[in-house]
């Protein structure tokens, strides 16, 4: 009984010393007089005016704790409010206050507003609080030592205004809530529980008006220097507009860690998006290993894109700037898919003028340090299509180099390299393909159905440009061209020849008629057969010259020379038809009377739809002097007759 008699005395006088302590802290509390001083510090240290309307309060019970209400913060030098909260309290729990030591129990906020503003001159509204140089640290110098049962941030608005671009970004609720965060930095101990971050907003761009919700959720992590580990963090984040719709989760489990080694053993995300008409959605699963000390990591992503399904394996040797290795390896990938697709109404539309078109941006290049090696099963792009298509690239220097680059395609093989400078907007392309169906290759790639026959076509060009439009008028470099058993599609020259016999004599009669050609134009279905063709090409300024056209048929013989103008999309070349011994079943029926002679066809017009222009001033010429031949081949042949008679007679024969 004596025992508890004396505990009873202790705990009266320990009441009464706290009472009297509450009371000399409530007596020496002057509300007024502390937002004073705070907002004429805050007006001379970062000029600008702080505002404490609200009531500032202390409470003892169950913790002791500060409270004030509604509080707002100037612009720097100026009158507009910058932010402003509705109310804030910070609690401290009693039993350590007694061994000198604070702890915080908790931290409320709400209804926190700011507004970030980026100004036209690049500067930052909140330039001058970011600008001190002192690291915050402990009283006394001590290491710093933390202990919060929770923080709870409710209702917060943030917003972001860009006056050089006018984009602008509203947060119109951000909730954040913790469990117990704990820090000990002599310790190097730091540990967060329950942690569950809200945040839901807006966007106002030149795409339009665009809403997001993003939430992070991390039920435990800790880090000691023996080791870090916590459980699964997940982040969900769903973006909403006119032209995009994304829908992603990631969740990361698995974290391990020792010093300034990480390392997360499962990697999962999730991806549904719909961007205009193109919908996507994807599954990828792999880990991640990373040493901070080193700035280095490596990792591997397993996956499916739509249909593809992917290998990813990544190095890291350094983080900034950013040294990347990598292999990938792909089953199939349609580029196509993923690329604005053109209206029928484009496609038919006038160019557009300098001012509408889409520039040409090579400035990702720059400051990269990236290679690695690509594999592709099917891959299609610009609607070629490419199987088992195997890169090595580079990326250094601003500069890209794909090389080598092989693929099979279109029955045949393509060897050669691409390279990409962002210094000057180049494009150099070095290709050789060799026993190509060149016929269905033009279709897929140009949607032109001009040309087939099985050969090799060898590049060497080079480009530079702002635009495509520009590209394709300073294109430069060479190309040639060997092909067998084809055709020229769009025209039958034999038939187009024997209706001509019939006009011959007519034009010949008839002088006025001479100088005027006759059209031919290009039919579906119609085409001139050879056996072989080959071309060479050089090329400047966008256009591409030929004259040394040769091809064989068994009834033609066709030599040509002229450009082919890829700026402008048109053509003006000259081909040489040559009738020559004609078979049975080739087409060459019933143009006995044009052998020997050489028939100008002049091809003009746009690529799509050019007109074959046979000249019958140059064919009439032509005919000429196949007449005189004649004539001669027919004397001669009587001047020998007659001197055979007369040997017969000499001699009796």
């Amino acid at each position: 009984m004596k025992a508890l008699k004396i505990a009873g005395i202790a705990l009266a006088a320990i009441l009464l010393l706290a009472l009297s302590g509450i009371a000399i802290v409530v007596s020496q509390f002057d509300a007024p007089r502390i937002k004073a001083e705070a907002a004429k510090v805050v007006y001379e240290k970062q000029q600008r005016t702080l505002k404490i309307d609200g009531d500032l309060k202390l409470s003892f019970w169950p913790n002791v704790g500060v409270s004030v209400g509604k509080v707002s913060l100037s612009e720097h030098k100026g009158s507009q409010e910058f932010a402003a909260i509705d109310a804030a309290r910070v609690s401290v729990a009693v039993l350590p206050l007694i061994s000198g030591q604070v702890v915080v129990n908790e931290i409320q906020l709400s209804g926190l507003k700011a507004t970030v503003t980026k100004r036209k001159d690049g500067r930052l509204n909140i330039a001058d609080l970011l600008a001190g140089d002192e690291k915050p640290k402990a009283a006394g110098g001590a290491p710093l030592i933390l202990d919060i049962a929770a923080v709870n941030i409710a209702n917060a608005a943030l917003g972001w205004h860009d006056e050089q671009n006018g984009s602008a970004m509203t947060i119109s609720g951000l909730d954040l809530s913790t469990g117990r965060i704990q820090a000990d930095g002599a310790k190097k101990m730091y540990s967060v529980a329950k942690l569950s971050l809200a945040i839901k907003g807006k966007s106002e761009g030149k795409t339009g008006s665009e809403t997001f919700d993003l939430k992070i959720e991390a039920p435990r992590l800790s880090m000691t220097p023996e080791g870090s580990d916590g459980d699964t963090v997940t982040v969900t984040a769903i973006l909403s507009g006119p032209q995009r719709n994304i829908n992603a989760k990631l969740a990361a489990s698995g974290l391990e860690g020792k010093g300034d080694v990480l390392k997360i053993a499962k990697l999962a995300a999730d991806l549904d998006a719909k961007v205009s008409d193109l919908a996507v959605h994807g599954q990828f699963t792999g880990e991640l290993h990373a040493d901070l000390a080193r700035q280095s990591a490596d990792g591997r992503l397993t996956g499916q894109l739509d249909e593809s399904k992917i290998v990813f394996k990544f190095g890291v040797a350094k983080f900034s700037p950013l040294a990347l290795s990598f292999d990938l390896a792909v089953d199939k990938f349609n580029l196509d898919k993923y690329l604005p697709q053109k209206k029928a109404a484009e496609k038919t539309a006038a160019p557009a003028t300098p001012a509408g078109v889409a520039a040409l941006d090579f400035s990702a290049l720059k400051g990269l340090n990236i290679s690695g090696s690509a594999s592709v099963g099917q891959f299609q792009a610009q609607n070629i299509k490419l199987e088992d298509l195997r890169l090595q690239l580079r990326a250094a220097g601003d500069k890209l180099d794909i090389a080598p680059m092989s693929a099979r395609l279109y029955e045949g093989t393509l060897n050669g390299s691409l390279s990409a400078n962002a210094k000057d907007n180049a494009v150099t392309l070095r290709q050789n393909l060799a026993g190509v169906s060149v016929g269905p290759l033009l279709k897929d790639a140009a949607g032109r159905d001009m040309l087939e026959g099985h050969g090799s076509v060898s590049l060497d060009v080079s480009a530079h440009g702002r635009t495509v439009g520009e590209m394709k008028k300073a294109l430069a470099g060479s190309a040639n061209l060997s092909l067998k058993d084809g055709a020229i599609k769009g025209v039958n020259l034999a038939q187009s020849f024997r209706d001509l016999k019939g006009k011959l004599g007519a034009k010949q009669e008839n002088k006025q008629e001479n100088k005027q050609d006759s059209v031919v134009q290009g039919k579906a279905g119609d085409r001139t057969d050879f056996s072989e063709l080959s071309a060479s090409f050089k090329i400047n300024g966008g256009i591409l010259r030929n004259d040394d056209l040769s091809a064989k048929s068994p009834f033609l013989r066709l030599a040509g020379n002229g450009d082919i103008d890829v700026g402008e999309s048109r053509l003006n070349y000259l081909l040489k038809a040559s009738v020559v011994a004609t078979a049975g079943g080739q087409g060459g029926q019933g143009l006995e009377q044009l052998k020997g002679l050489t028939v100008p066809v002049r091809l003009t017009g746009p690529f799509d739809n050019p007109s074959w222009n046979i000249e019958f001033a140059g064919l009439l010429g032509e005919a000429a002097k196949a007449k005189v031949e004649e004539t001669k081949q027919k004397v001669q042949e009587k001047v020998q007759e007659n001197v055979r008679e007369k040997l017969k007679g000499l001699f009796g024969k």
